[in-house]
């Protein structure tokens, strides 16, 4: 009979062994419309996987929770994405 036996060749080591970092950002602006939204998704799609937006309603959203996969994107505290008044911010990420 065959006598399976293990070996451990690696060395274990602290570190992220998760996947992939997940971030939780906010865009925040008075009544955000459609075509900004647009225009924000394409520019985080540059560098970033988004995995999650919501809930969101033309005209009346003034705060949004965009989750992303990957690079984060850098917080912006004035005119965020080129529109006026808005913020980009890290709510958290793991």
């Amino acid at each position: 009979m065959a006598v399976i036996s293990q070996t451990l060749t690696g060395a274990g080591k602290h570190g992220e062994n998760i996947g992939k970092n997940i971030n939780v950002q906010v865009l925040s602006s008075t009544n955000l419309t459609q075509a900004q939204l647009d225009s924000v998704l394409e520019q985080i799609a540059q560098t970033t996987t988004i995995v999650s937006v919501g809930p969101f309603e033309a005209g009346v959203t003034d705060v949004l929770g965009i989750v992303t996969e990957g690079v984060i994107v850098a917080d912006d505290s004035s005119n965020a994405f080129g529109i006026a008044s808005a913020t980009w911010a890290t709510t958290t990420g793991f």
